[in-house]
């Protein structure tokens, strides 16, 4: 087996993050930091190869795909009942703290019996909030981290391509009411006839959207025993639709 630059990247189906529960657990999984053991078979190119194990840097592109499937395939049975995982990142929730301790311990037995390590210094365990993939992870859902995520927006440099452009406003579409109206001086940019500037125009609705980035409230996760209201709208540049649910707890 030859490794070289060349390794094809492969990708894993990654989950969304809103939950709708209350207690949660976060575990960083050891294994993928630094090493990855293969398979016995000889290998031509590695980093390191000794008598006992080869060893993996993290810069070669199929690390991080082949041990999100790893990851996946070990704790499939309880993906989406009581746990999400995003490459080596583990979030558990649940309703409950009573539940939450049976669901931390199925999923510590489960890395245990494939000799999987969590690092403690890493993990956070029975929290009413946790901070998750950039995001504040609550009980009444889902917002832009308050102090790391909104510094970085703050300081986010101006767009220079269509590739930037693309990955800001995908990201961030969610946190912003009349996200599309907003930004339709930049979206416009993203069509293929339509060559990518940066006047003070563009720039003007870019500090725009930055600024209520920062203030973006909390999104509510969806709760399929509340009933639904779904509003629409339309103008000449954007279509949105509205999911509404009233909660007597959060309004």
């Amino acid at each position: 087996m030859l490794i070289s630059a060349s390794v094809l990247k492969r990708g894993i189906r990654l989950k969304q993050c809103e939950p709708l529960y209350t207690t949660f657990t976060r575990d960083n999984n050891e294994n993928n930091n630094n090493t990855k053991q293969k398979e016995d078979q000889p290998q031509w190119v590695t980093d390191l190869l000794t008598e006992y194990k080869d060893v993996f840097k993290n810069e070669l592109t199929e690390l991080s795909p082949d041990h999100g499937s790893l990851m996946n395939h070990i704790l499939h049975e309880l993906i989406d009942q009581c746990l999400l995982v995003y490459l080596d990142d583990i979030a558990i929730y649940s309703k409950t703290l009573k539940p939450h301790k049976m669901h931390v311990q199925q999923v510590l037995n489960k890395l245990k019996e494939h000799k999987l390590l969590a690092k403690l210094s890493k993990c956070e365990f029975g929290k009413l909030s946790t901070q998750f993939l950039g995001h504040m992870v609550l009980a009444e859902g889902i917002s832009v981290d308050s102090l790391k995520k909104t510094a970085a927006i703050q300081q986010w440099p101006i767009l220079r391509n269509v590739q930037e452009l693309r990955s800001f406003l995908h990201y961030y579409r969610r946190f912003v009411p009349e996200f599309s109206l907003i930004a339709e001086p930049v979206t416009r940019l993203l069509r293929h006839d339509t060559p990518f500037k940066s006047t003070h125009h563009e720039q003007s609705t870019f500090a725009t959207l930055k600024n209520k980035l920062t203030n973006a409230p909390v999104l509510y996760s969806y709760d399929p025993t509340l009933p639904t209201i779904v509003t629409t709208d339309a103008s000449r540049y954007v279509s949105e639709a509205v999911l509404t649910q009233i909660d007597k707890k959060y309004k």
